[in-house]
């Protein structure tokens, strides 16, 4: 079984930023199912679908700064619907001490009720910091999604920072079954490379996210070499090839 790939566009920023239409037309030709947005070219909401309808590219996700959410809501969910995508994801929060953990999970809560009454997907992107930063005797990330459960805030789990941070991903994907998988590879910190090319447990992690019906893989680079396109288009040739998948 395959599930749908999709890339995290923050990999393409560089690109897209002389050329945001031009890269998705890329993306499209080397043959990724969906795309998610870290910002939108500076395109309406009507441009940019028409481009994806033209491309045939899902728009999965975004990431979407919680500050939006809370002081843009109408406006950011309006553009959301217009585009068609249902899956808002908080990219990063900061976690100094339990009184932010504090104001995060309030911030949370109202967020996600609102979500939750518009029928929209929430989602937290981890980065390292949430599972080496303790509250209340447990991780942030389990804490988090432990307080935040009800409004249905789900892990979007970033699988390269989780094993940095010396978690199993494929073990947290059985335990937490999310949706939205970040698939990234890497030799150790902020040393990345294209999928199957690093040290993390890809083979393991795309298993655990078929056994627990993801919806989505998105391939994400932070710092992808030599360009974000050639990064994207050899971690595509590794999943068919060292993969199959």
């Amino acid at each position: 079984m395959k599930l749908p790939v999709a890339v995290q566009l923050y990999s393409l920023r560089h690109e897209m930023e002389h050329d945001f239409v031009g890269i998705l037309e890329k993306v499209a030709e080397l043959g990724l199912d969906g795309v998610e947005f870290a910002g939108f070219g500076g395109l309406s909401a009507e441009e940019l679908k028409g481009h994806l309808d033209r491309l045939g590219l899902k728009p999965v996700s975004t990431h979407t700064n919680w500050m939006d959410l809370a002081e843009r809501y109408d406006e950011t969910i309006a553009y959301h619907r217009t585009i068609g995508c249902n899956n808002i994801v908080i990219p990063w929060y900061e976690f100094p001490d339990e009184k932010a953990y504090d104001t995060a999970v309030k911030t949370f809560r109202e967020i996600g009720e609102k979500l939750k009454a518009d029928g929209f997907s929430f989602h937290y992107h981890n980065h390292d910091h949430e599972f080496k930063i303790m509250v209340n005797g447990k991780p942030v990330m389990q804490s988090l999604l432990e307080d935040c459960k009800d409004v249905g805030l789900q892990s979007e789990v970033d699988t390269y920072w989780a094993h940095e941070a010396g978690v199993d991903p494929a073990a947290f994907i059985r335990t937490h079954k999310p949706s939205l998988i970040h698939l990234k590879d890497g030799n150790g910190g902020h040393d990345l490379t294209a999928i199957g090319e690093g040290k993390n447990t890809i083979a393991e992690i795309l298993d655990a996210a078929v056994e627990t019906g993801a919806q989505w893989i998105i391939i994400e680079n932070d710092d992808p070499k030599p360009d974000g396109i050639t990064d994207l288009a050899k971690s595509m040739e590794n999943l068919k090839n060292k993969f199959h998948f």
